[in-house]
């Protein structure tokens, strides 16, 4: 590979070479992949993206089917910690796992990702949370919930949610880990309110 900065020239051999991503959840998401988890209001996805969270980081099948490889997991709470509480008390108490929910952390109020500082910010901080190994925090999923609360009001249709997407995406892939992305869609449930740039 032939590199200068942020750019980089693959060779065709260094192309192949390339390690294909392991699957983090089993057939629905693997390894430093930027993915949305969309639906309608109150459609249950902080439910199903906290089941997933909670599976991966205790490494437990999800639905008792889908393999996970275990990594530890950051949940960004856009609705702060009262959202969410009960679900994760429900989910242990089946489950019966507390003890083993020692690496899933949670970020539990917005912050605007539309800003390239808040992503830098957010990488700082997991370089200096405090580990054993002295090696940081490196999550194998980031859950933002929901996409529209760390949009700060900014343009869900124009360059803003371009950024964040951009930011999200720099944020996989400079820590390899996936990156989920929570989102609404419109009132009726049928089409998305905002365009995700591919």
């Amino acid at each position: 590979m032939i590199s200068d900065s942020r750019v980089h020239f693959y060779t065709v051999a260094d192309l192949l070479a390339i390690p294909e991503p392991q699957w983090l959840i089993e057939d629905l998401l693997y390894e430093g992949q930027t993915a949305v988890l969309w639906g309608p209001p109150n459609g249950g996805k902080t439910f199903v993206a906290l089941d997933w969270a909670l599976s991966v980081a205790t490494g437990r099948p999800w639905l008792g089917r889908y393999a996970t490889i275990r990594r530890p997991v950051v949940y960004m709470a856009g609705e702060g910690a009262l959202s969410i509480q009960k679900r994760i008390r429900a989910w242990t108490a089946h489950h019966g796992l507390m003890d083993e929910l020692n690496s899933v952390y949670f970020q539990v109020r917005p912050l605007p990702l539309c800003e390239e500082e808040v992503v830098t910010e957010i990488m700082a901080q997991l370089d200096a949370f405090p580990r054993i190994n002295g090696q940081g925090l490196n999550p194998g999923l980031i859950i933002i919930d929901t996409l529209s609360q760390f949009m700060m009001g900014g343009d869900e249709n124009g360059s803003d949610m371009a950024l964040l997407v951009s930011n999200a995406r720099r944020l996989s892939q400079e820590r390899d880990v996936a990156v989920l992305l929570i989102h609404h869609g419109n009132a009726t449930g049928l089409r998305d309110r905002v365009h995700i740039p591919p």
